[in-house]
This record gives structure tokens, sequence and C-alpha cells, in this order.
């Protein structure tokens, strides 16, 4: 599965560059993804910006782990 998301310019800092909150905010919004993919419109080329691997875990109240019912 492929998500797009379009950086506009509220989502960028003063220098131009995408602000990190953004990025890490879409990527808990489309958690099983584990790279992002920056590409410029117009061009084949592409890079990984971030990758990483999530693992959910559910705490008790006292903080310790305990099993995910469904």
């Amino acid at each position: 599965m492929h998500h797009y998301k379009i950086v506009l310019p509220e989502h960028l800092n003063d220098y131009g560059f995408l602000f990190g909150g953004n990025l890490l905010k879409w990527v808990d919004e489309i958690a099983y993804n584990v790279q992002v993919f920056g590409e410029r419109y117009g061009r084949e080329d592409r890079k990984v910006l971030f990758d990483t691997h999530i693992t959910f875990v559910c705490l008790s109240e006292d903080g310790q782990k305990m099993a995910i019912n469904n």
C-alpha cells in the first residue's frame, strides 16, 4: 500500500524544511509503513527519508506490559 502526502507551506519551517513533528504525525497515522520516501514532482528519483520499526505495547494502569485483547 502507498500513502502520499503533499507537503504544503504550513508544514515547513523558516528554512523550507519539513518540520519533523509533521513527518512523525503522518507516520503515526499510518504506522504500518516502515519506510517514508521523498520524491520531486516530475522526477523519477526518490530516496528514503525515514525508516522505522514500530512496536505497539499495551500497558496496565501501573505501567506493566499486558496482553492486547481483541
